[in-house]
C-alpha cells in the first residue's frame, strides 16, 4: 500500500536524481537570496565570505546552493565554482582534494604522502581565501602556521 501511494505522489522521478536542478526553486526566496548576497562580490571580481548551508537532509541544501551558482554562472563568465559531495568526499584531504582536482592542480599531489598542508598552501596559491577547516586545533595555531610558510617562501625566493 504505501509503494502505490508513493508513486502516486511523485509525478517526476527526475527529482530523485542527485545531478537534477529544477528550472525553478520554489519557496526558497530568502535563502537564495541571502546566498546570492554574500556571493555578489565574487561575481563583480571581489573575493566573497564563504557561507555553510547546514540543516537536515533533504532540505534543499545541495539545490538551493548549485541553483544559486547556476544563476550566477549566468550572469558571469569567469566564475569558477567546485562542488564537493561530501558524502563521497569526508574527509578534509579528500574535500581539498576534490577543490584543487577541479581546478587541475593536483598533478603532483599523491594522496597517500602528500600532507594536508600542502593541499591548504596549494589553495591559498591559487587565490581561495583561507579554508575554514584546517587540521589545526584552532585559528591561532593555523595562523601562525600560514606565517611560518609566508616566511619560508620569502626566503626562498630570496635565494
Amino acid at each position: 500500500m504505501i509503494v502505490a501511494l508513493v508513486s502516486r505522489m511523485i509525478t517526476d522521478a527526475r527529482v530523485l536524481d542527485p545531478e537534477f536542478l529544477p528550472n525553478d526553486v520554489v519557496q526558497r526566496d530568502a535563502e537564495i537570496n541571502l546566498l546570492s548576497s554574500v556571493l555578489r562580490p565574487a561575481v563583480e571580481g571581489n573575493p566573497s565570505d564563504s557561507a555553510v548551508l547546514h540543516g537536515p537532509s533533504g532540505t534543499g541544501k545541495t539545490c538551493i546552493a548549485q541553483y544559486t551558482l547556476d544563476k550566477l554562472h549566468q550572469s558571469t563568465l569567469e566564475l569558477n565554482t567546485q562542488y564537493v559531495n561530501c558524502w563521497e568526499d569526508h574527509s578534509h584531504f579528500s574535500v581539498l582534494y576534490r577543490i584543487l582536482d577541479g581546478l587541475d592542480k593536483t598533478l603532483d599531489i599523491h594522496r597517500q604522502s602528500t600532507p594536508q598542508e600542502v593541499l591548504l598552501d596549494r589553495l591559498h596559491d591559487c587565490g581561495v581565501p583561507d579554508y575554514p577547516y584546517h587540521p589545526f586545533p584552532d585559528q591561532r595555531t593555523y595562523q601562525k602556521y600560514r606565517q611560518i610558510r609566508q616566511n619560508h617562501r620569502e626566503q626562498s625566493h630570496q635565494n
